[in-house]
């Protein structure tokens, strides 16, 4: 092996190289391009340090336009985490089905006279038969054979009356 030098190391993540960089270090030929294939991992390397303890909140929740996306925005910082929500309102829902009646309510107040006649009514059933009248005295009346009765006033004769 020689001594130190630099080489250009090509580094391919995939099919697409990555821009060349310069290493210095001991090389066979300081001048010959190394190929290091990125895709393949590597060994793991240590545990890191334990980081900050961090917290997380939720802040204002807010409703959007229907339409709109949805966004989470942090308000506070990355160790003290504060999370404002704005949700889209959702569209109109179809109709539900028709519950059952309610109870009936009480009877409101009468209300004031109508000044409008309503509809005649129907008849009444006849009434009963009134006790009989008292015999009427008829003046200038003659009685002729078939037992009728001419006068010049009008009578109304009743049956069981005396003449």
């Amino acid at each position: 092996m020689s001594g130190a030098g630099t080489i250009q190391v090509i580094v391919v993540t995939g099919a697409n190289p990555v821009a060349p960089v310069v290493v210095d270090v001991t090389a066979p030929t300081p001048t010959t391009p190394v190929m290091v294939d990125a895709t393949s991992p590597g060994p793991q390397g240590p545990p890191g340090l334990d980081g900050a303890a961090a917290s997380v909140d939720v802040g204002a929740t807010t409703t959007e336009l229907p339409g709109r996306p949805a966004r989470v925005t942090n308000v506070g910082d990355t160790v003290n985490a504060v999370f404002d929500f704005a949700v889209p309102e959702g569209l109109q829902g179809v109709s539900g089905l028709q519950g059952p009646s309610g109870p009936v309510g009480p009877v409101g107040p009468v209300g004031p006279p109508s000044t409008v006649p309503g509809p005649p009514g129907t008849a009444g059933p006849p009434g009963p038969v009134g006790p009989p009248g008292t015999a009427s005295v008829v003046s200038d009346a003659s009685l002729s054979g078939d037992g009728s009765v001419t006068t010049p006033l009008t009578v109304s004769v009743v049956t069981g009356g005396t003449f």
